[in-house]
């Protein structure tokens, strides 16, 4: 009976020690939006957050557990720039979402990196 005992308190000890570890994992950014004063963040638990812009790298402090984050911007081509600059003359500036790409580091090192525009949603 003891030995019995002994054997579910183990038991019982090991899942509550997996359980902790489960949760104990930070939210991980699943996309991202860019405009020209902030940076955007979704996470996968459903969480959102947000930084002021200040130059091309930062920090998410109270965000998926604190994370660095840097942009890349790509200089746009021809057709790109036509675009811009024809929404331009009608009000449009801001419309197009900047082509850069965004690296998101967590505390764990775990790096996710994010191309914009994110065209993979659209059908083609």
């Amino acid at each position: 009976m003891r030995r019995l005992t002994r054997t579910a308190t183990v038991a019982l000890s090991l899942t509550l020690l997996a359980a902790c570890g489960a949760l104990d994992r930070s939210a991980q950014p699943i996309s991202v939006r860019l405009d020209a004063e902030r940076l955007y963040v979704r996470m996968d638990d459903g969480s959102r957050c947000s930084v002021p812009r200040k130059g091309d790298a930062g920090r998410f402090e109270r965000c998926g557990g604190g994370m660095d984050w840097t942009v890349e911007e790509h200089e746009p081509n021809v057709l790109r720039r036509a675009l811009e600059s024809g929404l331009t003359l009608v009000g449009g500036q801001g419309i197009l979402s900047p082509m850069a790409t965004i690296t998101i580091t967590a505390a764990d090192g775990t790096r996710n990196v994010f191309e914009l525009p994110d065209l993979s949603d659209l059908d083609w």
